[in-house]
This record gives structure tokens, sequence and C-alpha cells, in this order.
């Protein structure tokens, strides 16, 4: 019996020592992937705010598309009326291009109610 007690206490000593290292693995895990995860945050935060300002550019995109197609309804309603108004704005040379490569469409006009601020 006293082998028994001899063999119990030592693999209990091989499960405290098992336990103990496994504690000791999974704190340092634990600070590793806290540490990862904070380098990973302003990373994350710069490019949340890249995106937002990405989505306020095509806002405004969108939106001077709908001024252009509302000034070419006015200039041609003006014809009727013999006034001459100023020229179309235009987009500055790439704009829309821009626009289709990021968005995947041509900008469809917004209003000025629905504005993204």
């Amino acid at each position: 019996m006293s082998t028994n007690n001899k063999v119990t206490a030592l693999l209990k000593g091989f499960k405290e020592e098992r336990r103990s290292k496994r504690k000791e693995t999974l704190l340092r895990m634990f600070v590793e992937l806290h540490e990862e995860f904070d380098e990973l945050i302003p990373g994350m935060t710069a490019d949340i705010s890249n995106i937002l300002s990405l989505a306020d550019i095509c806002h405004h995109v969108d939106r001077a598309v709908g001024i252009i197609k509302r000034y070419k309804q006015l200039a041609n309603e003006a014809t009727h009326f013999d006034l001459n108004p100023l020229p179309v704005p235009e987009l500055p040379e790439g704009i829309v291009e821009a626009y289709v490569l990021i968005v995947g469409r041509r900008p469809r006009p917004a209003s000025r109610l629905n504005r993204a601020n």
C-alpha cells in the first residue's frame, strides 16, 4: 500500500508540474495575444477613418453628379425662355473613372436630402 501512495504522490507531482507549466504557457500566450491585438488597433483606427473619408468623397461625387444632372435640366428649360445659362459644370478628369474602380458603378445622382453627414 505504501507503494501505491508513493506512485500516487509521484503522479500528483507530475500533474501539478504539468498544470503549472500550462498556466505559465497560457499566461504568456495571453500577453502575446494582447500585445498583437494592441498593435492592430492604431492601424484599424486609421483605416476606418480613411474608409469614412472615402465614403464622404463618394457621396460628394454622387451629389456633384446630381447637381450636374439638375443643371442640365434647368439649362434645357432655360433655352425655352431664350436664356443663356453658364456652361454645364464638369467633374475633374479621372474622378468618374476612379469612382467606378472603387465603387463598381457609375455615380448616381444624390439629392441634398440624402446627405451622409
